[in-house]
């Protein structure tokens, strides 16, 4: 039964035009928020064959997900995590939705899918810790920030694993978290590289792709000023780089990036912006873009079609394979 439902689920979205999509997802995100985040958490509930993959977690001053084959059997928790750093590779990832809504495991298909894509394609043996931050309202900046960060202090610090066979990333609002990140860590202490999908680098919402884009992307700006209202202290400016990244005074030193963005997004030219500035100080930057709206690549509901989704997934599980040394 349950799998009917999450078929249905599927299909129920994916039969719609594009376009239709994109403007439904629009509103959807311009609803209150608890009707929001009842909308989000139903679409997004892991199905029932992924279940078996995850294994929730609890430390100091952050919680999460674990995602690895068969993890929810594992007896042992402490020493299946303590084995983490025996790992070709550990994802750290940071969910979006707006710093408001999300949570660690409404991804189960893109994640399930790197690891299977990374163990098959380039015998990486592998695990994502997706974090389960405190969302806004019920919390603003910079407790999201100090939470994630946490979380990898933990894996770096506490499990001893090698930065260099660690990669964090995010989405849309875990974009800009893991943006911010990078700007907080040791340079001895940079993973190997850093996945920033449709990250929300810039809070103003002036630039010229949120007036070109307004109308095909399925981000609106409503929803974005709400979720900027709830999560910015009223003592900061909102284009402080420690909110909006792309202001930071310096890049240099950074680790790898590869920055995924769609043609469609209103983030478009702040994201492009991001880039350069990046690549102006050194940075190593490999952009993976098409005509699709927001964060297309974390679900497979939104492309075109699957084929898509999981051709896109590949490159980025490629990138993820090419910055590791087995």
């Amino acid at each position: 039964m349950n799998s009917l439902l999450e078929a249905a689920k599927k299909k129920s979205v994916q039969i719609l035009p594009e376009q239709t999509r994109y403007n439904l997802l629009r509103f959807v995100f311009d609803l209150p928020l608890p009707l929001y985040r009842s909308f989000i958490e139903f679409m997004t509930v892991p199905a029932a064959s992924h279940r078996p993959w995850i294994k929730s977690v609890k430390g100091d001053g952050w919680q999460g997900s674990w995602y690895g084959e068969d993890a929810a059997n594992v007896e042992d928790v402490d020493k299946w995590t303590c084995e983490a750093k025996d790992q070709d590779l550990i994802l750290v990832w940071i969910h979006g939705g707006g710093f408001c809504v999300g949570s660690d495991i409404m991804y189960s298909a893109f994640y399930i899918k790197i690891l299977e894509n990374l163990k098959t394609v380039h015998s990486v043996n592998a695990r994502i810790l997706s974090v389960k931050y405190v969302r806004t309202p019920e919390a603003i900046y910079p407790k999201q920030r100090d939470e994630c960060m946490s979380c990898y202090n933990y894996l770096i610090n506490d499990l001893g694993i090698d930065p260099k066979k660690a990669i964090i990333g995010g989405d849309s609002a875990g974009g800009n978290l893991t943006a911010v990140i990078l700007q907080h860590l040791k340079p001895e202490n940079f993973p190997a590289g850093a996945i920033l999908v449709s990250p929300w680098v810039n809070l103003e919402t002036t630039s010229p792709t949120y007036t070109s884009n307004r109308s095909v992307d399925c981000v609106g700006i409503k929803s974005l000023n709400n979720a900027i209202s709830r999560y910015v202290p009223e003592d900061m400016a909102i284009n402080d780089p420690e909110l909006s990244p792309m202001y930071a005074e310096t890049f240099k030193g950074h680790p790898p990036l590869l920055v995924t963005y769609g043609g469609l997004e209103v983030f478009k030219h702040d994201i492009q912006t991001f880039i350069r500035r990046n690549r102006e100080d050194e940075v190593d930057v490999e952009e993976l873009t098409r005509s699709m709206p927001h964060i297309w690549i974390m679900q497979p509901e939104i492309p075109c079609n699957d084929a898509v989704w999981e051709e896109d997934v590949s490159k980025l599980t490629d990138w993820c394979a090419s910055k590791i040394k087995l």
